[in-house]
């Protein structure tokens, strides 16, 4: 079991990587997102990994990763269910619950 869950994240790993938002639009049920940035020389570097985890009318179940000024990167509808707790993992593997 624990090598199908392994093979798995690494399957959505790799399907995050292939859908890089360079190729095309954000599909229509992909939320907006806004970022207000109130002091800019405290910004971290680096992304956020961000989850849908609730039901809202007309926002689909995504697990995303964002620029730290809110600009989607990469992101993965996760059809009928949320997720939770987002994040990579020490050996490099994107994993969710």
């Amino acid at each position: 079991m624990k090598a199908q869950k392994t093979l798995f994240l690494s399957l959505v790993s790799a399907l995050l990587l292939m859908n890089h938002l360079t190729f095309g639009q954000l599909p229509d049920n992909f939320p907006d997102i806004t970022a207000n940035i109130y002091y800019e020389d405290s910004l971290a570097s680096g992304k956020i990994f961000l989850t849908v985890s609730g039901n809202y009318e007309g926002i689909g179940y995504y697990i995303m990763i964002l620029e730290n000024d809110g600009t989607p990167v990469d992101h993965l509808e996760l059809g009928n269910d949320y997720s939770y707790d987002f994040k990579v993992q020490p050996d490099g593997r994107l994993t969710f619950n």
